[in-house]
């Protein structure tokens, strides 16, 4: 990945998992790394690597609101 698009790349996968983690009822004390997010062809699935029978499938949006400023929603698919 080119240099100048590193850092937006890092910042989309950080609110992304914070928003993954807060969608499942946790914070970041939980553990950025206690679970995954992998695109499928209906949204992301987040993989929870504590507890394995945590698997559902969920949609992320990015949307920016401001110029440098990143928001990450994530909602549950099957609710």
């Amino acid at each position: 990945m080119p240099a100048n698009d590193q850092n937006m790349a890092f910042l989309k996968h950080w609110t992304a998992k914070e928003a993954g983690l807060k969608s499942i009822g946790k914070g970041i004390i939980y553990g950025l790394n206690s679970f995954e997010l992998r695109l499928q062809a209906s949204g992301y699935l987040i993989e929870n690597k504590i507890q394995s029978n945590v698997s559902t499938a969920w949609h992320l949006h990015h949307m920016t609101f401001l110029p440098d400023h990143i928001v990450a929603v994530v909602h549950n698919l099957e609710k």
